[in-house]
């Protein structure tokens, strides 16, 4: 019976072993969260840096494109001459088919231009808080982008055909990182 006690006793774990083995595995626990943390946060800023770049880029595009169709003279808004200044709207002209013939161009041959449409469908692009908002004569003003804290236009001197456009947005992540791009495009506008 003496040598059963002396087994067991043996056999069974001491206080200092029991403790060292639960620091070793709050030690590991504490590895794997962190790495989990770390992970999930990876995540998160990548989504975010995609989204918010796909919809930065998305934006520019169409105001590009739009840019592009206008003449410097349509400009009303914005950068109307060429002084090199940041404007943080742009309003402008485009062409529209107004007489409804299926073409951009009248009975004489000249551009039909949305400012000239009986409720003119000057197109506006500015910010509303955070959110880049494009207007014209619908009275719809989509959103086309949002966490836009900066949107500028200019035209040069040296180059008074061209608006330059600059974009930056800026969005925090769940723990409080910021994530900030800036895209910036040059339009030459119609002769």
């Amino acid at each position: 019976m003496l040598q059963d006690i002396k087994l067991m006793n043996k056999k069974a774990l001491t206080l200092t072993e029991f403790l060292v083995a639960i620091a070793v595995f709050f030690v590991v626990f504490l590895i794997i969260m962190l790495a989990l943390t770390y992970t999930r946060n990876s995540i998160e800023m990548f989504n975010i840096s995609s989204s918010l770049q796909e919809e930065m880029q998305n934006a520019l595009n169409l105001i590009t494109a739009e840019l592009r169709q206008t003449r410097s003279s349509k400009i009303t808004a914005g950068p109307i001459t060429a002084d090199g200044l940041w404007h943080t709207t742009i309003s402008f002209a485009i062409p529209l088919d107004i007489d409804s013939d299926g073409d951009i161009l009248n009975s004489s041959g000249a551009v039909e231009w949305s400012n000239d449409a009986p409720t003119n469908w000057l197109v506006n692009y500015s910010l509303s808080g955070n959110q880049l908002i494009r207007s014209a004569g619908d009275g719809r003003n989509p959103v086309l982008a949002n966490h836009i804290v900066v949107l500028n236009f200019r035209r040069m001197p040296a180059s008074p055909m061209v608006i330059e456009i600059f974009i930056t947005a800026r969005q925090n992540t769940f723990l409080n990182r910021q994530i900030e791009f800036t895209l910036t495009s040059n339009a030459k506008m119609r002769n």
